[in-house]
């Protein structure tokens, strides 16, 4: 048996019908596009021998093994070396007829079986335009012809291709167009005003007419929500967020054609963000509250603590706390009491994660107002027990109308 071990340490992996990793099989040829005379020709394989994938690749270029030799729109042809040896794919009919010559803003497409997001980033090439893309889109596979034509006549070939498989265009502004499945209403988007909106404070907006990304600077794919909202949206826009639990679960992909100013970016992010089932509401200058569009806001309980209290000085400065997936029990007992500095009782309530980091210096007055608009959106009450102790049990968002906070009947206990 060792002696068997030993050979077969030597068999190459082929002879087991093995695939290296990172390698390309099953390689096919599914669609070609030119622009000008740029080539592109669209290749589909499995990854490792089992992930699907689809990728755009030029003459000159190579990935995990493949290297495109040459792309003959004239023939529907594209050259290719893997492992040392030539092959040629070709689609079912040419891409262009033999002579014809496309000018500088010509284009032809021939697609014979390419994916949703390819026809959009396509899309969102020729018009010049960034695609925001509903989660809900239906996935069908795409064939479009359009012979030698203009960017706007292959901009409406597209068009017509979308709305067949029911993918609907909205425009939005000047820069973005909206995906979204053709028999649902689009619902009111963030407004957009002089180039801020209103989730950009004051001081933000004056800054948002010089570009922060220039075109083709920000691509984004299957990026987590979550990651979205903190490493981007909330270092954008400098707002501490306060985040709601159960944000619907999504991955965002999108690539930014045009330059974009501060504003039109966050913008992007809100539209992106509703498209996905997520509101972002302001509170003060310096907090952003994020729950589940059907989430009822108007039911929360008044907060009479002010959002923004200036008064002391900073007990946090910007990052100073950053807290990922705290149970709301140790939330309590460790960040918010001390900071409170009364004791607070922890009553009978589900578990709940907390996260949160603030993206300005925090007055001890501000920063408790944070922890108890968490606690709220987690459906936890801070009620008093005695002149030094607090409560903290579950009360369930009420769907009655709230009191406002000159009702008797609103809490004024607070610390």
């Amino acid at each position: 048996m060792r002696r068997l071990l030993q050979l077969l340490a030597f068999v190459p992996f082929s002879v087991f019908g093995a695939t290296l990793p990172n390698s390309w099989t099953d390689v096919e040829l599914v669609g070609m596009t030119a622009v000008g005379e740029i080539y592109t020709a669209f290749l589909t394989g499995k990854e490792s021998g089992r992930y699907p994938r689809l990728q755009q690749m030029r003459a000159g270029q190579s990935d995990r093994g493949v290297e495109v030799v040459a792309v003959n729109p004239h023939e529907g042809s594209v050259s290719l070396r893997q492992d040392g040896k030539l092959s040629v794919l070709r689609l079912g009919s040419s891409l262009l007829r033999p002579q014809t010559k496309l000018g500088a803003e010509g284009v032809a497409i021939r697609f014979e079986r390419v994916d949703k997001d390819t026809v959009l980033e396509l899309l969102a090439e020729f018009s010049n335009r960034t695609v925001l893309r509903d989660p809900r889109l239906p996935y069908p596979d795409f064939a479009i012809e359009t012979g030698a034509v203009s960017k706007a006549d292959a901009i409406r070939v597209i068009g017509d291709a979308l709305i067949e498989k029911g993918v609907k265009l909205v425009p939005e502004g000047e820069k973005f167009l909206l995906a979204v499945p053709a028999a649902s209403q689009v619902e009111p988007l963030p407004p957009l005003s002089n180039g801020a909106p209103l989730a950009i404070s004051t001081a933000a907006a004056s800054e948002a007419d010089a570009p922060i990304y220039q075109k083709d600077g920000l691509r984004l794919q299957n990026l987590d929500v979550y990651d979205l909202l903190d490493k981007i949206y909330a270092e954008t826009t400098g707002r501490t967020l306060l985040l709601a639990p159960a944000l619907p679960a999504a991955k965002i992909t999108l690539r930014a054609v045009t330059p974009l100013t501060k504003g039109e970016f966050t913008h992007m992010l809100e539209c992106v963000l509703a498209l996905n089932g997520i509101k972002l509401v302001p509170e003060g200058d310096k907090f952003m509250l994020v729950v589940p569009t059907s989430f009822p806001l108007d039911r929360l309980p008044p907060l009479t603590r002010p959002a923004a209290n200036p008064q002391g000085d900073p007990i946090y400065q910007k990052d100073g706390l950053r807290l990922q997936g705290l149970d709301v029990r140790e939330f309590i007992a460790k960040i918010y009491a001390p900071a409170a500095g009364r004791e607070v009782r922890v009553g009978n309530f589900p578990m709940a994660k907390i996260s949160f980091t603030n993206k300005t210096p925090l007055t001890r007055a501000e920063f408790l107002y944070a922890c108890e608009r968490l606690l709220q959106l987690n459906a936890i009450a801070l009620k008093p027990v005695d002149d030094n102790a607090w409560e903290a049990a579950r009360e369930p968002i009420s769907f009655r109308a709230a009191p406002s906070p000159s009702s008797p009947n609103a809490n004024s206990n607070h610390p």
